[in-house]
């Protein structure tokens, strides 16, 4: 009976079969006497590799048609989601490649549209009614939704916005009635003005003052009060010698008017015109003639 046979007989036995084993390694050596025989025997068995082919283990290294390997060629593999670069809704800038869950996902926009997600969508506008737009600028320009190139009356730019012309009414060069918006083509753009106020021409539907100035001669002593004033130097009062013509609204001071002659009931010298206070006002009369009131009269005989 070999060593392995008994070996192998007293493999169940415990730590009786493990002494049986060294006992027969012992007796093998001795019988044998080489160390080639030793070396034979304590050489180990090479152990079977998990890596040798096994149709029922999957080995990477080894093609296998039922697992999928992403560097083989399959023809059922779905196609690659694709992104164009172009003007307009299309792409300034694509996702990269491996980052893309569907077509057409972007990174960065074309001017006039703003992203989305993945997606670019344009800046809107639309002409709208009051604060609205009358036009908008290019989609290229746009940066933001409803930018104006001009607006609707009554209202004007600020930047890419249309906003009111505002109008207040208040006293003095102040509005006393505004244009209407649609009207309006400046702030406080006035329909009307308040008393003693006038528009001005040179920044049309603005109020300003009436104007009066004293001084001598025909010029006012005295000016009407602001809010009585309806045109230039209107007077109060006048300087002597001129007077304020009741038909004249104008509140202007005429002089007195005076005629110097050599016969009849002129003159022959009138008074200053400062000292007048009527017209045909004399200071000396022609002869034949007596001065009563200012007045040269005839002498009489019967």
């Amino acid at each position: 009976e070999d060593v392995f046979t008994r070996w192998f007989k007293d493999e169940d036995e415990g730590e009786e079969g493990v002494e049986g084993l060294v006992n027969a390694a012992s007796a093998l050596q001795m019988k044998d006497g080489t160390r080639a025989g030793r070396r034979r025997f304590w050489t180990p068995r090479r152990r079977h590799s998990h890596h040798a082919h096994n149709p029922h283990v999957h080995n990477p290294h080894v093609h296998n048609p039922h697992v999928h390997n992403p560097h083989v060629h399959n023809p059922h593999r779905h196609n690659p989601h694709t992104c164009a670069v172009a003007g307009g809704a299309t792409c300034a800038a694509c996702v990269a490649q491996m980052q893309r869950t569907a077509n057409d996902q972007c990174t960065a926009c074309n001017a006039g549209y703003r992203l989305e997600g993945h997606a670019c969508i344009a800046w809107g506008c639309a002409p709208a009614a009051g604060t609205g737009c009358a036009t908008c600028i290019a989609q290229e320009s746009r940066t933001a939704d409803n930018q104006c190139a001009t607006c609707n009356p009554g209202y004007h730019l600020q930047g890419t916005a249309c906003v009111a012309w505002d109008c207040e009414v208040a006293a003095e060069t102040g509005c006393k009635v505004c244009a209407a918006q649609e009207a309006r083509t400046k702030k406080d753009h006035c329909a009307e003005c308040n008393p003693g106020y006038h528009f001005d021409w040179h920044a049309p539907f603005g109020c300003i003052p009436w104007t009066c100035e004293t001084g001598e001669g025909p010029a006012c002593r005295l000016c009407k009060d602001q809010d009585k004033r309806t045109g230039v130097n209107q007077c109060a009062e006048c300087n002597s010698g001129y007077y304020e013509k009741i038909a004249n609204l104008g509140g202007a001071c005429f002089p007195y008017d005076c005629t110097e002659g050599d016969n009849g009931t002129f003159c022959k010298k009138c008074t200053e015109q400062a000292d007048r206070t009527a017209e045909e006002e004399c200071k000396e009369c022609n002869p034949g003639y007596y001065l009563e009131d200012g007045h040269c009269l005839g002498w009489t005989c019967e």
